[in-house]
């Protein structure tokens, strides 16, 4: 892994993004009320959904440049804490309440790095996270990325996280094809004391941020919310992210704008839907 001014970089990426993104032609659904209703469980049926319009943007013409010489951060031959010390999504990085950088790193036990500055974190073993591994997919809490963050303060921290349901580690994929067992959702967690640990918003399931509006089907192809981006405060008293789609059973993938108004609240969260932020 290496860095090239990522705090600056990810955010600008990030801001052009919400510029001209929306969810296009997915399927996509956001708790409103109880959990139950969309619980991804086989011998259930589909809540209710948004219909998402079909939409058609033209990308504006944007340049980045890298400004500074590449520079190693994590060297997994040397620096990892255990075979399974992998970044595998974006690190993302905030500087906490004692002036602290946090370089966040998700895997199944999420990790951080910790310094005066970029150049100086250092790796600590401790996770901050750790994966839950609920076996019922319908608790949204299985193996689980911190993916984002966002602080206010430096003390409250706030997270959108990467849940993957492994249908292949609980014995009910019958075609033994890990990727066709595949089931993914957003979720939210916080941190009340710096980073040093995190825990979910709401006990699952009413943690529950986006999913798609389909239960579970083993054997059928990897659905559901990936990936979060960065959390990027707007101008209008909310936050903005975006999450790629894996469309149920085609294997479409589009991109999904998504907004709150209230971080603490996993139910706040609405996508665009071709008009407005009215997508549940």
């Amino acid at each position: 892994m290496t860095r090239n001014t990522p705090i600056l970089s990810v955010a600008v990426v990030a801001t052009l993004a919400l510029a001209v993104g929306a969810c296009a032609g997915s399927d996509v659904t956001a708790t409103t009320g109880s959990p139950a209703t969309t619980a991804p469980v086989s011998t259930t049926s589909a809540p209710t959904s948004t219909t998402i319009p079909e939409t058609t943007t033209t990308e504006p013409s944007v340049t980045l440049s890298v400004t500074g010489p590449e520079e190693v951060v994590f060297d997994w031959s040397s620096d990892r804490c255990d075979d399974f010390d992998i970044p595998d999504l974006p690190v993302r990085a905030f500087r906490d309440a004692t002036g602290q950088v946090n370089l966040v790193s998700a895997h199944l036990e999420t990790r951080r790095s910790i310094g005066e500055s970029l150049d100086s974190v250092e790796r600590q073993c401790e996770p901050v996270f750790v994966s839950s591994h609920a076996s019922d997919p319908s608790r949204w809490a299985d193996s689980e990325w911190l993916a984002s963050t966002w602080t206010p303060d430096g003390t409250t921290v706030y997270g959108l996280v990467h849940n993957e349901y492994h249908g292949w580690e609980r014995g009910d994929c019958a075609e033994g094809d890990h990727f066709e067992c595949w089931y993914n959702a957003i979720t939210g967690v916080v941190s009340t004391d710096g980073g040093n640990t995190y825990r979910h918003l709401v006990e699952p399931p009413g943690h529950l941020v986006a999913a798609i509006p389909h239960p579970y089907v083993p054997d059928s192809a990897p659905v559901g919310m990936f990936s979060p981006s960065n959390i990027v405060a707007g101008r209008d008293d909310h936050w903005y992210a975006l999450a790629k789609v894996g469309a149920h059973m085609t294997g479409r993938q589009s991109v999904c704008l998504m907004r709150t108004s209230d971080l603490a609240d996993p139910s706040a969260w609405h996508f665009w839907d071709g008009t407005g932020f009215t997508g549940r």
